[in-house]
């Protein structure tokens, strides 16, 4: 089972104003942690099924968002959580086609989210799922 994309929209849609904005094929893509990033480095340590969030501080220009999505891709990461609004005004049309293209989960909340309380709240219930699989 796990802790899916689906299962994250449907707590933090009306909370967090969270949106999908590309990759709809990966709704269900299970996530084993949140990983906050702002440059490629950690990709390489990427084990499978993190749901990457990023502020954008490092990803300004489109090229380097496209890159970003094409690594998380490559590495198996669930999908790409982007805080909008301050480093990031609005998502490239060249990272929505990619994530489309690649059934790669795209999600966006807005600048006034406190990120570490969306972490928390999340980390938290992807825990909870996982032991309740357990002990399924």
């Amino acid at each position: 089972m796990g802790f899916t994309i689906e299962d994250m929209l449907v707590v933090s849609q009306d909370r967090y104003k969270m949106k999908m904005v590309a990759g709809n094929g990966g709704w269900s893509n299970s996530i084993s942690w949140l990983l906050m990033l702002e440059d490629l480095t950690i990709i390489l340590n990427l084990t499978g099924k993190e749901l990457a969030v990023t502020t954008g501080l490092g990803f300004r220009r489109d090229e380097d968002m496209l890159e970003l999505v094409e690594e998380l891709s490559t590495h198996h990461a669930s999908g790409l959580l982007v805080n909008t609004g301050y480093y990031v005004k609005e998502i490239p049309q060249c990272v929505k086609d990619y994530c489309d293209a690649n059934d790669f989960p795209l999600l966006t909340v807005p600048w006034e989210v406190i990120l570490p309380d969306l972490i928390k709240e999340l980390t938290i219930r992807i825990f909870v799922q996982s032991s309740t699989d357990e002990q399924i």
